[in-house]
């Protein structure tokens, strides 16, 4: 049973989806293939000494990253990999740069004389080290820019402003059309795969990897299960009433979840954001030669958001609504709790 008229129907205020929807049949959205695995949000890179560790581990995953998202055809993953792999030597850079620095002023303590014959590498270190850092925010500040736009794009698309049924079917339908089903443009990305099938396998798998990318794996595989069923119910013509007013409440739950979804994945990237302008203005600062204690304060106040909104992400993306979980964001409280309490029951 293909789609198409209900679309027609319901899709008109939002923009003509039918052509990249009646070509898929409803009962393949529970079975599509696992999307390519997406790289969770690894935190927003302020710069750190502690970067001296992480800055390696970002090269050597998003280049793992960007060599899958290639092989699965998933251009927005390549981009997200290539950015975050473009970032990855100017964070170990200004790192490297930080640490002699540090070393510098711990040898004033140490041997005061010593230190003096490396104090004019500092000096001249710090105009590269301040440009270096610009150059570090500017590209996470253009990552969180980015993952803000699609959060909030995707709270605009499905988030529902009122109960009317129109609204919903045409929430869902959008959805359908952006997420989990596959036009012929997308497909000619995969021209190069003579079995058709494959091709299909492949383009779904992108779009399922972009739902992910979104409101996390979990929460994608649950919804790619749960919307299937639903669609199936209403569109059947001979769906009662009664069926039918559940399944649009089935369906509202479930537009909500992704709502919920997409707004915790807005706060975290617009609070990543601002640790960037807050670091960002800390180094302007700098070159304009001001008060020395204000960067400071900017710098610090920026890597607190950071490591706060890490730990924030880390408790709170995969729980249902906008629970936390401690155990997830800090293990050893996890622990600690499991050995106290007893194991939490599974979600």
């Amino acid at each position: 049973m293909t789609i198409q008229p209900l679309v027609m129907r319901l899709v008109p205020i939002e923009g003509d989806f039918s052509p990249g929807i009646q070509q898929v049949p409803v009962q393949c959205l529970p079975s599509v293939p696992p999307p390519p695995r997406v790289k969770e949000w690894d935190g927003t890179y302020t710069p750190s000494i502690t970067n001296l560790f992480w800055g390696p581990v970002s090269l050597f995953t998003s280049a793992w990253e960007l060599v899958r998202a290639k092989a699965a055809g998933d251009k927005e993953g390549q981009f997200d990999a290539r950015l975050k792999l473009i970032g990855a030597p100017i964070t170990i850079l200004h790192a490297l740069s930080m640490a002699f620095s540090a070393i510098v002023r711990l040898a004033f303590f140490l041997h005061e004389t010593a230190a003096k014959s490396l104090e004019p590498l500092v000096v001249v270190l710090g105009f590269p080290t301040i440009v270096l850092g610009l150059g570090l925010c500017l590209v996470e500040g253009i990552y969180e820019a980015i993952c803000t736009y699609r959060s909030a794009e995707l709270i605009y698309r499905t988030g529902l402003r009122s109960d009317n049924d129109d609204l919903v079917m045409r929430k869902l339908a959008y959805f359908e059309a952006t997420y989990l089903t596959v036009n012929d443009a997308e497909r000619s990305r995969f021209r190069h795969i003579a079995d058709h099938a494959q091709r299909e396998r492949m383009a779904m798998a992108v779009k399922c990897a972009t739902l992910d990318r979104r409101i996390t794996p979990r929460f994608g595989a649950d919804v790619r299960a749960e919307l299937g069923p639903i669609l199936q119910t209403l569109r059947n013509p001979e769906t009662t009433e009664a069926d039918r007013q559940m399944a649009l409440e089935q369906a509202r739950t479930l537009l909500s979840t992704i709502d919920t979804q997409a707004k915790k994945k807005l706060l975290i990237h617009v609070v990543g954001l601002a640790a960037i302008i807050l670091c960002a203005a800390s180094f302007v600062l700098s070159l304009l030669a001001g008060p020395a204690g204000i960067p400071l304060a900017l710098m610090t106040i920026g890597g607190v958001f950071a490591t706060a909104n890490y730990f924030y992400a880390k408790g709170a993306l995969d729980e249902q609504g906008w629970g936390f979980s401690a155990g997830k964001a800090f293990p050893p409280l996890g622990w600690l709790y499991d050995r106290i309490v007893g194991p939490s029951p599974a979600p």
